[in-house]
């Protein structure tokens, strides 16, 4: 009986080894596609913010902080679902 094993075991450590790299390059894949939805939200954010005119009253103000409060939750909870399912474990 011939045994195959010297010659099977390199290929089985070369697969193992492209295996983890493949796993690897999805990763960083994913997260470029993440960093790059970010970057086209904060340009949008950026520029919705700038373009808003200051308050003209206390009223104003007021209105304008519950609004940032009511979006900071929003987004909040979303990056944070967003978060733990994509990056918990990299920390």
């Amino acid at each position: 009986m011939v045994c195959l094993s010297p010659c099977v075991d390199p290929w089985l450590l070369q697969l193992k080894d492209r295996d983890e790299k493949l796993g690897e390059a999805g990763e960083l894949q994913r997260f470029l596609g993440n960093l790059d939805h970010f970057q086209q939200w904060l340009s949008r954010t950026q520029t919705t913010v700038a373009s808003e005119e200051a308050p003209n009253s206390l009223a104003d103000a007021e209105k304008l902080l519950n609004q940032h409060q009511q979006l900071k939750v929003v987004y909040t909870h979303s990056f944070k679902a967003d978060w733990e399912a994509n990056y918990r474990n990299l920390y």
